[in-house]
């Protein structure tokens, strides 16, 4: 018999947390690039490629959007070899 590995069907979102966070305080479009770039990172194991046109094509954003907003939540995101990762979203 094959054993099935349970699928996760939901990221977990602390209202709490993400309102009390220096994120939350961004600007809604930055914010808006954050949150999806920590939807598509829970997908990838707390991982995003360390690759702008990579997450730019997963979250769906143009090269302006990107331009604009990445300076913004750049900080909340650190390389680890040919990844990024969030810590908060890694703990």
């Amino acid at each position: 018999m094959i054993e099935q590995q349970a699928k996760l069907l939901a990221e977990w979102f602390w209202t709490d947390r993400w309102m009390g966070s220096s994120a939350f305080l961004l600007p809604v479009e930055p914010r808006g690039l954050y949150r999806e770039m920590l939807t598509q990172a829970w997908r990838r194991g707390a991982r995003l490629p360390a690759d702008h046109e990579s997450i730019r094509r997963a979250v769906g954003c143009t090269l302006a959007e990107w331009n604009r907003c990445w300076p913004k939540v750049s900080g909340y995101w650190r390389a680890e070899g040919d990844t990024i990762v969030n810590d908060t979203q890694v703990a």
